[in-house]
């Protein structure tokens, strides 16, 4: 389903299943993460690791948007928030560009 300019759908998932989904504007959804993580040409375990680091320094219920270009980077983020428990609210991909929201739990 592709995204409509200037709104997004926004995805909380929770074991797996869909839980809730809601419309937001693109300003809102920027407002609603706390960091960006930049890791665009690494490669696996790399994006992870960095997403893991970055989570620990942060407080819970706040937000990081990860950019990876790794295509493996889709089941790597799927796996990551089933094993660690923190909520992965978004998973997308524009342009070989791949962005994930994670909640920190």
């Amino acid at each position: 389903m592709p995204i409509q300019p200037r709104t997004h759908l926004y995805y909380r998932l929770r074991g797996g299943s869909l839980n809730r989904r809601d419309q937001v504007s693109t300003s809102e959804q920027k407002a609603m993460v706390d960091q960006e993580l930049d890791v665009r040409g690494l490669d696996c375990p790399l994006p992870i690791l960095k997403t893991k680091k970055a989570l620990n320094t942060m407080a819970v219920g706040q937000t990081i948007r990860v950019q990876a270009t790794d295509r493996a980077s889709v089941l790597d983020f799927k796996a990551f928030s089933a094993q660690t428990g923190h909520e992965l609210l978004e998973s997308s991909e524009t342009n070989g560009v791949y962005t994930f929201v994670l909640r920190k739990v």
